[in-house]
């Protein structure tokens, strides 16, 4: 028999109409009543279900866990279910209730995803998406839920899937944008509509198998940066900062620190700060590495995330459901993870950086010389050059001699240096 190479929708047309639909019939409420009580008793049944840890080495065991999918994907309690059923026969008083099934080849999943991730990505982004896409605004306002099967005569998996509103939620087509959201109250989804949850199941299976090799290659990339902070490599990126105005941030942030400590030695989260100086701070510390000492790592992560954003995009449109994401949240959520590690790293790693001692002697070559390229506003003559700056250095010309002196300027101070040879000032 031939491999399935997309999932299949089965009894798409199976709803239940609310009890104040005007197109319920008044003679079916009973009957209907016990219909959607089976919406969550009938996934649950104990011969029928296998909970998602018991999917190990290709191999299933079921008949012995309760599995129900909740909206954020976890498995729901006994008494979770128990309320769940209350819930759908309150929202049914308003709202239809509908069920599809979508079945899968079993090598299909086998080959491509683990069945645990594609429960957690039906839950929490391809039943919202095709929600929204058949006109529901809000998936907040809806109850939805999911339970996975073995189905006894051909052994696919397949997910039964049922969804129903809360609260008024639903807009048609042609609704005008002003208009406010009603219960929905035609039963039938359209065949488009189902081919679409078709298609995003699809690419979300697909994903996970060819993206493979890029989430290494962006994993590693992570660790590199990770690697910069290990205070045992000789490559450790707080040692022997040579950046004087890099070194000034990290000695205002040391002192910040310390206060924040009040001379407990514990670590500190980034994200738990409220002192908005010291994020500040450290947001600026970490920009600096960046451009700089962090440059080459930073480069190839960001590369590598443009990479997987391009091939999301190309595999959306491949398969016609170019609505869905513009950049992913995986390389979101990888950003924000680096740039949070970052962060704390050097907030928890001042302590253990080789200072570089601010000499006098530098900073006034570093005058100096920012002043001799800017004749406009120093004497033309070199040998008036040292006297008129040093009667009175300015703070805010000592401070911009530390800004200014970076590692790349060091051999231009050099050869400067040995036209002006400074021994001592007077302040």
């Amino acid at each position: 028999m031939e491999k399935r190479k997309t999932p299949i929708v089965v009894s798409p047309a199976r709803w239940i109409f609310g009890k104040n639909n005007p197109d319920a019939k008044k003679e079916k409420l009973d009957e209907n009543g016990k219909l959607v009580k089976g919406v969550v008793n009938y996934p649950r049944r104990k011969q029928e279900v296998m909970l998602m840890t018991s999917y190990y080495d290709g191999k299933l065991k079921h008949g012995t866990f309760l599995s129900y999918l909740m909206e954020d994907g976890h498995n729901a309690t006994d008494e979770e279910a128990e309320k769940r059923t209350d819930e759908y026969l309150k929202a049914w008083e308003n709202s239809n209730v509908y069920q599809t099934i979508l079945s899968f080849d079993n090598d299909f999943i086998d080959e491509n995803i683990s069945l645990d991730k594609l429960s957690k990505k039906l839950m929490t982004k391809i039943i919202p998406q095709y929600l929204k896409k058949i006109g529901f605004q809000d998936t907040k306002k809806m109850l939805y839920n999911a339970s996975l099967h073995l189905d006894s005569k051909s052994g696919h998996y397949h997910y039964h899937i049922s969804f129903a509103e809360k609260e008024p939620n639903y807009k048609s087509p042609s609704s005008k944008k002003y208009m406010k959201p009603k219960y929905r109250r035609r039963g039938k989804i359209d065949i488009e509509d189902l081919n679409y949850l078709k298609r995003v199941t699809t690419l979300e299976i697909k994903r996970e198998s060819l993206l493979k090799d890029k989430r290494i290659q962006l994993n590693k990339d992570i660790e590199d940066i990770k690697e910069r902070f290990n205070i045992n490599s000789d490559n450790f990126i707080l040692h022997n900062i040579k950046d004087l105005h890099l070194q000034d941030q990290i000695d205002e942030l040391s002192e910040l620190i310390k206060e924040e400590r009040k001379n407990k030695n514990q670590k500190i989260k980034y994200n738990s700060l409220k002192n908005k100086k010291i994020k500040n701070l450290t947001k600026k510390i970490a920009q600096e590495l960046y451009k700089d000492l962090l440059k080459e790592e930073k480069d190839n992560f960001e590369s590598t995330l443009k990479e997987i954003n391009s091939f999301y995009q190309k595999l959306n449109n491949s398969n016609n459901v170019k609505e869905i994401i513009k950049e992913s949240d995986e390389s979101e959520n990888k950003r924000k993870y680096v740039d949070n590690f970052v962060y704390n790293a050097i907030i928890n790693n001042l302590s253990k950086t080789n200072k570089v001692k601010l000499n006098k002697e530098d900073i006034v070559k570093e005058i100096v010389t920012k002043e001799y390229a800017n004749k406009n506003h120093v004497p033309n003559k070199k040998n008036n050059i040292i006297n008129h700056l040093l009667k009175k250095p300015s703070n805010a010309k000592i401070k911009r001699g530390i800004y200014s002196l970076k590692e790349e300027m060091e051999k231009a101070t050099e050869e400067f240096s040995k036209s002006f040879q400074v021994v001592s000032y007077k302040q």
